[in-house]
């Protein structure tokens, strides 16, 4: 049966909990702290992108017409596959590792039918799908800048004005995805989803038979020592797989 892989806690976790997609909207419902478990020792997910930003001195009314502007625009791009959306953004989070406040912008978008390995969906996301969504934000009056980082900022860097960017650091063997109806620590600031999907639409482990293969893909060799696994029986039906973060 198809399965999700997550993991409780952003902190490195000693397992992987498989859960069977029939379970999947009732175990994501019951936790707020779950993480899908990206290209899990090579293995193939759907592709996705990962926007963060901030907004600087604004007040609620301002952060939520700015907040519902992206969120139209990103809806209304031809990406030329299906997709779904998620939000987490937040006007005055306290930011889980700094404490401080900040203006948070938080998008996910998972694409339904797109499938492919680390490099091939960091690849084709880099290359096709953000500059997708700068061509959008150069055509209509969004407010504030769309970055591509690695071209037009580097990894890391500090930027004090306004901005929306796609993150290139997500792309990684066994990292961490935030699923849905989950927050950071502290931070009360849970995934939803955007428009008319449902929480498999969201999953970036579950592969469905008529995803499509992202060119430049390579299927990686399982382990040549099986990892030990532990079926546990209650409901919702999981496996755990130690897993080495």
């Amino acid at each position: 049966m198809p399965s999700i892989k997550v993991s409780k806690g952003l902190a490195n976790s000693p397992s992987v909990i498989n859960v069977n997609c029939d379970d999947a909207y009732e175990f994501l419902k019951c936790h707020n702290d779950l993480y899908e478990i990206t290209f899990h020792n090579g293995e193939i997910n759907r592709a996705f992108v990962d926007l963060d930003g901030k907004i600087f001195d604004c007040d609620e009314l301002d952060f939520q017409v700015q907040d519902e502007t992206i969120i139209d625009i990103l809806k209304n791009i031809d990406f030329e596959t299906p997709f779904g959306i998620m939000s987490s953004s937040k006007f005055q989070n306290v930011n889980w590792k700094t404490n401080e406040k900040e203006n948070k912008l938080s998008y996910r978008i998972t694409f339904l039918k797109k499938c492919g390995n680390q490099k091939s969906v960091a690849e084709w996301t880099k290359n096709f799908v953000a500059f997708k969504i700068k061509e959008a934000f150069n055509t209509y009056d969004v407010g504030l800048p769309f970055y591509i980082v690695g071209l037009d900022c580097k990894k890391g860097e500090t930027i004090t004005t306004n901005y929306l960017e796609y993150d290139n650091s997500v792309y990684r063997k066994n990292g961490k995805m935030r699923c849905w109806n989950s927050t950071k620590p502290n931070e009360n600031r849970v995934n939803v989803i955007v428009g008319d999907y449902d929480v498999l639409d969201t999953c970036i482990t579950y592969i469905p038979d008529d995803c499509e293969m992202l060119p430049n893909t390579e299927i990686a060799t399982p382990p040549t020592t099986p990892l030990p696994t532990t079926t546990i029986q209650n409901e919702p039906t999981t496996t755990t797989t130690a897993t080495t973060q």
